[in-house]
């Protein structure tokens, strides 16, 4: 925990979405929870989710190849996989305590993350 693996950065969505298109196997661009009428007001005009209230507006994420450390959202998500896959690792509520959150007060969302891989726990460091 000595630093980040990653560069923090803005550009237009267009912008991004043309890196996206020309990236090379092994390296990965994230664009994270952008409100949708800023990026796609036409998209969310055509397409509405009828299971969301009204107040909400969507947010979306777009990405490469990516490995996402376990964490907590606070929403409530409805996820839409466009081209690829995605895997998700559920845990309850009550396995809080048991995946070790943190960093407490820097990380990339905002949200603390679980510290132990969950593919491949270290057991001597994390033995929960």
């Amino acid at each position: 925990m000595r630093g980040f693996n990653y560069q923090n950065g803005q550009m237009a969505f267009a912008d991004f979405i043309d890196k996206v298109l020309k990236i090379r196997d092994g390296q990965s661009l994230y664009m994270g929870s952008n409100p949708m009428p800023n990026v796609m007001p036409n998209l969310v005009q055509a397409c509405p989710m009828p299971l969301v209230p009204t107040d909400t507006p969507p947010r979306i994420w777009v990405g490469t190849d990516s490995v996402v450390s376990t964490h907590y959202d606070t929403n409530f998500n409805i996820a839409c996989v466009v081209s690829g896959t995605r895997r998700f690792i559920l845990f309850p509520s009550s396995q809080i305590a048991n995946l070790y959150p943190g960093p407490i007060e820097h990380n990339m969302a905002g949200p603390q993350v679980s510290l132990p891989n969950p593919e491949a726990p270290d057991l001597q460091r994390y033995p929960k």
